[in-house]
């Protein structure tokens, strides 16, 4: 049994890493494209005064569903049922209504990264729920949520962009994703809340729970992520990346992948002694400790909040 189960892990591990390496630069390109071609889509129905009603429609119930997410399965069933229906009318307007909606719908969900999971890393199973729920009704949105994940943050790839030789600081802290007069931490701090989001994102199973198919986006991309974090030169800012990562995915890793994320979290451990000098010490030595606990137990504790009860009246 431990023999097949370990050869299981294997295949895995080996068709993660095989991801991991095939073309992410193109795969990166599309998805770029991606939403290129839904904002030039959606600017004609932005732009129409005659479509005032509908937008005033598709903004209200998308702002509404997502603001009123809460940490229950019944709130998450409720307000994906609500963005589900709203993509579906939005198709009734016209093609140019549907990638407004289509954008909106994205860029709303994925922007409470900067909000209540940056906050409380927790919440990020909530909102991860609903959109393994959207992902699974309406497949094409798989993509657009993967596209404005890497859009807000890049580190969700992962993808380092390289600094141009002729770059000031200025401009290559603007091409990594940095705000006007936004500081190394405070940058830091906010790109956490995208990774939380997204490692939330690979184990939702509220799709399966609910009958409503299953999450087309799995922990197979997060050992992708994984294996493309170690086998890149780290940076300053991995370590923050890779604990807030590991805070939310390491449970469901370990899991699925057994003594192969053993191995994986030996490598990681090892590439802690090539970090930059400028890495932030306390997420650095949260992440050695985190590893160091794992190594001498075997074992990660589930995050909190995964496990999402029934109602709200049971989260309290």
């Amino acid at each position: 049994e431990n023999e097949r189960r370990e050869a299981e892990e294997k295949v895995k591990a080996e068709d993660a890493r095989k991801a991991a390496v095939i073309l992410p630069g193109k795969r990166l390109e599309e998805l770029k494209a991606l939403l290129v071609r839904l904002r030039e889509e959606a600017s004609s129905f932005e732009e129409d005064p005659s479509k005032r009603q509908e937008r005033m429609n598709v903004k209200k119930t998308v702002n509404k569903a997502v603001n009123q997410i809460a940490a229950s399965k019944h709130q998450v069933s409720t307000k994906s049922s609500e963005l589900v229906y709203i993509l579906g009318i939005s198709e009734k307007y016209g093609p140019a209504a549907s990638a407004f909606c289509k954008l909106l719908v994205a860029e709303k969900l994925i922007d409470q990264s900067e909000g209540q999971v940056k906050l409380h890393s927790r919440s990020a199973f909530a909102v991860a729920g609903v959109i393994s729920i959207v992902m699974a009704q309406c497949p094409a949105m798989t993509d657009v949520f993967l596209a404005q994940f890497h859009y807000a943050c890049t580190y969700t790839f992962p993808f380092f962009p390289p600094k141009p030789a002729d770059a000031s600081k200025e401009d290559y802290q603007k091409l990594l994703g940095y705000r006007p007069d936004e500081q190394p931490e405070q940058f830091f701090e906010r790109m956490t809340g995208y990774i939380s989001l997204y490692a939330a994102l690979l184990q939702s199973d509220m799709p399966s729970a609910l009958g409503v198919g299953r999450n087309p986006y799995r922990i197979a991309n997060g050992w992708t992520w994984m294996a493309r974090i170690v086998n890149a030169a780290p940076r300053v800012i991995t370590p923050t990346l890779v604990i807030a990562f590991l805070e939310i995915a390491g449970y469901e890793l370990s899991l699925n992948y057994g003594r192969q994320f053993r191995k994986l979290m030996m490598a990681l451990y090892e590439r802690l002694n090539k970090l930059p000098a400028k890495a932030p010490p306390g997420a650095t030595s949260r992440l050695k400790i985190h590893i160091e606990e794992f190594m001498a137990r075997g074992t990660i504790e589930p995050p909190e909040g995964r496990e999402l009860p029934e109602s709200d009246a049971q989260n309290t």
